[in-house]
């Protein structure tokens, strides 16, 4: 399984007409993400139409969706009650497809604590699938295993129809992604804006986020902090947002630094894609079967 480069046969990409697109917005607990999540596509995707969908599994556990969702979402779905992190992820995705409208063409799935403040990513992605056929665009996950992440990922709607099974996982969500699309035999795009998602480990020493991994990505305006993992909690991931951006999209304190921690997110990232790694010098790994058999 290879990705496509990015290229149409010319060298020169056209933008697609403003079409309809369903978006799938999953949360469980992070209603405080879900809320400037939600504000960032109402504000900042301007591109298309888009059809909102919220799913949430929180409810039973004492996170129910709040009733001021309003105009910003076209639908709120209650699910089931959560049965973990990633199995919740697959009954959330399977259950979002019998409310991707018939006119949605594309879908694009989006993790709540996922903040995207553009759609122009999205759109050049959509005009590259239109191109080359591809049904899947979003970054690859990890460099040594064939991985697609689902954090934020557009699909093509009548791929995701006619395969639910690419949405039935209880383990490895990215691997098991990136395994029925190679099994389906079809065509998949790397959202290169949105990578490396993996820290090289030869940068390990810098301070790029928890965890080993980049969770500020100045190119596609995307952050996906966990706010429990940091201090200062929702404030601090709205200073890492603004640093991100390179400019003031939130009110809160840091704002004299924001074009210097601009520039320092920018030059990690570029760091990042320049660095030595295995990875370059192994052909990349199918996952195990076995992985998927006994849940990981």
């Amino acid at each position: 399984m290879r990705p496509i480069d990015g290229q149409t046969s010319s060298g020169v990409l056209r933008r697609v007409t403003a079409v309809n697109i369903c978006v799938l917005v999953r949360v469980y607990n992070r209603l405080a993400d879900l809320e400037v999540c939600l504000e960032a596509i109402r504000v900042h995707w301007r591109l298309h139409r888009y059809h909102v969908v919220v799913l949430s599994n929180g409810r039973r556990d004492g996170y129910p969706l709040p009733a001021n969702l309003g105009p910003r979402v076209a639908m709120a779905v209650e699910c089931d009650a959560s049965i973990g992190h990633v199995a919740g992820t697959s009954r959330m995705l399977l259950e979002g497809i019998h409310h991707i409208p018939g006119d949605c063409d594309y879908t694009v799935l989006l993790e709540a604590d996922t903040w995207v403040h553009t759609d122009s990513v999205l759109d050049r992605y959509l005009a590259l699938m239109n191109v080359t056929g591809a049904v899947w665009a979003s970054a690859e996950w990890v460099e040594k295993f064939q991985s697609l992440a689902v954090d934020c990922a557009l699909v093509r709607s009548s791929f995701v129809r006619d395969h639910p099974e690419v949405f039935e996982f209880s383990a490895h969500a990215e691997y098991h992604v990136a395994r029925h699309l190679a099994d389906q035999r079809v065509r998949f795009l790397y959202m290169r804006e949105h990578m490396p998602v993996h820290v090289p480990r030869v940068m390990r020493m810098f301070d790029t986020g928890s965890h080993g991994r980049f969770r500020c990505f100045p190119a596609g305006a995307m952050v996906t902090h966990h706010i429990e993992e940091l201090p200062g909690g929702l404030a601090e991931k709205k200073q890492l947002a603004n640093a991100t951006l390179g400019r003031v999209e939130y009110a809160v304190a840091g704002r004299e630094w924001v074009r210097r921690e601009h520039r320092r997110l920018v030059w990690l990232q570029r760091l990042a894609r320049l660095a030595p790694r295995s990875a370059w010098l192994r052909p990349k790994r199918r996952p195990p079967a076995a992985w998927f058999r006994n849940g990981g």
